[in-house]
């Protein structure tokens, strides 16, 4: 069985917009979903956000440019 996944894609956008995105999403992400996030910088400043919210993130290089970050939630 796979885990559900939705994407967010907010490359193009102007700070902070895509920071109240990844953090809008992430309070309305089903149990059991995971968050991939598509920006043009890696997330440095939403790290310490999500972990207060009982998230972690796992951010890579993206083949095309900018950065793919997974969002899980905290065990």
């Amino acid at each position: 069985m796979s885990t559900p996944v939705m994407v967010l894609d907010t490359r193009g956008l102007a700070p902070p917009e895509p920071m109240v995105l990844i953090l809008e999403a992430l309070s309305t992400l089903p149990s059991g979903t995971v968050l991939h996030a598509r920006t043009d910088r890696r997330p440095m400043h939403l790290y310490p956000m999500i972990e207060e919210r009982g998230f972690r993130g796992e951010t890579t290089p993206a083949p095309d440019q900018g950065f793919i970050t997974v969002f899980l939630r905290n065990a």
